[in-house]
């Protein structure tokens, strides 16, 4: 007889008791994609920009040993494991839900739990399906998961269990990040990914159910709502765009993975250490860091793959000595540029390139907070802002952004006093 599994999850994406039967109706018909299955109407989807990095926290990192791992149980007795670790400006959480992992995957005290590249994945596609069928509750088989992966459903082999267990894996986990400052300066985030599952059947055919938490998808709720359009959101300063090819498995490498993640989030036009792409897009381990020779050949093919791809239009592999490696080899990446409509931008009548607009975005959305106190018009600081990109160029302001609005004490004032100094040096 098939095994069917229902669970509930709290507001922290820890799981219930298992409800009874009639607690929960019962599921919509099984959404079955035929044989004229195809991505076309959905070639790509927006994620939140603030809270696509906390997806590459989460998923870009695998569970070691190295960890440090707390056992506790919460105000209901259930058993949580925690897994710790240091990440840059703070410190990331893992909290799964022990009950789901043990009963329904099986881990054993030796077995860590396993999100990366798999799981980062599994929960895009969840995205998908849930788009695709209308709303937050979403349902997939293994094969249906494959098909969209680009991998024949005949497929053989640990997959259909991989897809199982990272399923689990996921319904079961709350991420959580602290940078441990004070004050205003304090910044904690913590979420679960669904609030319930259930799953219909066992086997390869097995039907995940799952109900997906706006908490985890931020603004990219309301596209899976259907309530944007694709016109909203080329205007919609807050998104960025995962493309569906990108879960294509076919011949890529997790760290190949890695770069063309980190591609999604770069505004492309300026140059960047190989070394730095190496070491923290690619996430390369430090005895190949150590090999000129395969470095060079494999950023080599990771940009030309991309560019085959669409994901971008050029590049330019600058190497000005041999020796000094890690310090003279920088690499410009071109993004492709977005038609005139999705590069006009509600109430102003400049366009902008990709690169350009992506600044933009960025600097009024921080010199238009509340707590900036200026006074200026909007579209009128939008414009300023914009001018002054377009005539100094992405890579000048850019630095000067990074200087001033992401330290420790950003000011508007020291920004445009830098940009004041800019100006005279360009006039004498």
């Amino acid at each position: 007889m098939a095994k069917e599994n229902k669970h509930k999850i709290s507001d922290w994406g820890l799981v219930g008791d298992i409800l009874d039967k009639a607690l929960i109706p019962s599921p919509p018909p099984p959404y079955e994609i035929d044989t004229g299955f195809t991505t076309e109407d959905i070639t790509y989807i927006p994620t939140d920009k603030k809270r696509y990095p906390q997806y590459l926290d989460v998923f870009n990192r695998r569970i070691t040993p190295s960890y440090t791992k707390e056992e506790t149980t919460d105000e209901e007795g259930r058993e949580i494991s925690t897994y710790t670790t240091k990440v840059s400006g703070g410190e990331l959480s893992f909290r799964f839900l022990k009950d789901i992992i043990t009963k329904e995957v099986g881990e054993t005290d030796s077995k860590l739990p396993t999100l990366s590249r798999r799981g980062g994945k599994v929960w895009f596609s969840m995205i998908y399906f849930a788009k695709k069928q209308g709303g937050l509750e979403g349902n997939f088989t293994a094969s249906e998961l494959m098909r969209l992966w680009e991998i024949s459903p005949k497929k053989s082999g640990h997959l259909w269990g991989d897809i199982r267990e990272t399923f689990f894996n996921i319904v079961a986990l709350s991420p959580s990040f602290t940078n441990k400052k004070s004050g205003k300066d304090r910044i904690d985030w913590g979420y679960s990914f669904t609030s319930s599952y259930m799953i219909r059947g066992e086997g390869k055919e097995a039907r995940y159910h799952y109900t997906l938490t706006p908490e985890a998808l931020g603004i990219t709720e309301k596209w899976v709502r259907g309530e944007l359009t694709e016109e909203d959101i080329a205007r919609e300063g807050g998104y960025l765009q995962y493309p569906l090819k990108n879960l294509s498995l076919k011949g890529i490498t997790e760290s190949e993975q890695n770069f063309r993640d980190y591609l999604i989030k770069f505004k492309g036009g300026y140059s960047v250490k190989a070394y730095t792409i190496l070491k923290d897009w690619i996430k390369l381990r430090n005895d190949l860091l150590r090999r000129r020779k395969y470095c060079y050949e494999l950023l080599r093919k990771y940009l030309e793959n991309a560019k085959e791809l669409g994901l971008i239009s050029r590049y330019d592999f600058q190497i000005t000595s041999i020796r000094d490696w890690r310090n003279k080899w920088k690499v410009t990446i071109y993004k492709p540029t977005p038609t005139p409509k999705d590069k006009e931008k509600r109430g102003n009548n400049f366009t902008l390139r990709a690169d350009e607009d992506e600044l933009l975005e960025e600097i009024f959305e921080w010199q238009g907070r509340p707590v900036q106190n200026i006074n200026m018009d909007r579209d009128k600081l939008k414009k300023q802002i914009a001018n002054t990109i377009r005539k100094y160029g992405v890579v000048a302001i850019n630095r000067i952004y990074e200087q001033t609005a992401l330290g420790s004490k950003p000011s508007t004032y020291e920004f445009w006093q830098e940009v004041k100094k800019l100006k005279s040096t360009q006039t004498h």
